[in-house]
């Protein structure tokens, strides 16, 4: 991990990890906040990681494990995060403040991002099918209030294989972009997209 300014100078370099789990970890998120400390996760397991807060110099402020994560944004003096908890909100001192209503037993958010009136959009995959098929999985798309209430959730699913949602955008009217993946045909509320390999 290290700290590059905008004129691409590099200001420090951290070695963070010590083991064989912490070099191949495949999961992990970084986010600054407005007071230049930046807070960065790794895996520690399939279904924890290790949640880190530096300072601006790259020294270590706090850390805790945590259920999974796999992306985080900043917003509002709020660390929030989504992984194997779909919702989870800290104060800056990393103590919780909320946990929001999972996607499923077994599903996983990949995508976070907070509107400017502080409503919550939450990406990943439902896999509500765990123990007849691993790997049947669906997208999902959860939509949250400021305090965690799910206000709506949208399921993208077909016929073969599995589903992700990845990535989030929104607009100025606070309208939804989503990008993931998908095989053959794509169901959702309103019909089908036929014979796709993206999700746009």
């Amino acid at each position: 991990m290290g700290k590059i300014t905008k004129e691409g100078e590099v200001k420090w370099l951290r070695n963070t990890g010590s083991t064989i789990r912490d070099i191949l970890a495949e999961k992990g998120a970084i986010a600054a906040d407005k007071q230049g400390n930046y807070y960065v996760s790794k895996a520690i397991s399939d279904k924890q990681s290790k949640l880190v807060k530096y300072s601006p110099s790259g020294e270590e402020v706090w850390t805790k494990e945590i259920a999974l994560v796999n992306d985080i944004d900043i917003k509002n003096d709020k660390v929030f995060i989504t992984g194997s908890s779909a919702l989870l909100i800290l104060d800056l001192n990393g103590n919780e403040i909320i946990k929001g209503e999972s996607i499923d037993q077994y599903g996983e958010g990949n995508d976070i991002l907070v509107d400017g009136t502080g409503n919550i959009y939450v990406a990943g995959f439902y896999n509500i099918n765990l123990w007849v098929s691993p790997e049947d999985r669906d997208v999902a798309l959860i939509k949250y209030d400021s305090v965690g209430k799910v206000l709506w959730k949208k399921r993208f699913y077909g016929p073969i294989g599995s589903e992700y949602g990845d990535g989030l955008a929104l607009d100025q009217e606070n309208d939804v972009y989503l990008t993931g993946r998908f095989n053959g045909d794509m169901y959702i509320d309103s019909g089908f997209f036929t014979n796709g390999t993206d999700l746009h």
